[in-house]
């Protein structure tokens, strides 16, 4: 466990605007559509493809507590963790690739 000074638990508000115009079907173009959080600092957040197939780009973020997060980007389960997977050291930036098969 790491020792923050302050004992702050430290989250990001991440704001998802998607480019497509049906995903903002009754949104003010601009405002927020979901937030989430995680328990320690956010170092990357990179937006990847449909992971889910709710017809939405979901997104990847590296975090300080060693987990990269795979995020739901909308619909109803938009902000949600969709999985995580912990690894041995901060998670300093993801990307996101095509499929290479």
């Amino acid at each position: 466990m790491r020792k923050d000074p302050f004992n702050w638990i430290f989250f990001f508000i991440l704001p998802f605007i998607l480019l497509h115009h049906s995903s903002l079907d009754g949104q003010t173009p601009g405002s927020l559509f979901w937030s989430s959080s995680v328990g320690w600092y956010v170092h990357s957040v990179t937006p990847t493809g449909d992971i889910n197939s709710d017809g939405f780009g979901d997104l990847f973020v590296g975090s300080g507590d060693d987990i990269v997060y795979c995020f739901s980007g909308g619909g109803l389960t938009a902000g949600d963790i969709l999985w995580s997977w912990r690894i041995t050291a901060d998670v300093w930036s993801v990307v996101s690739i095509d499929d290479t098969n």
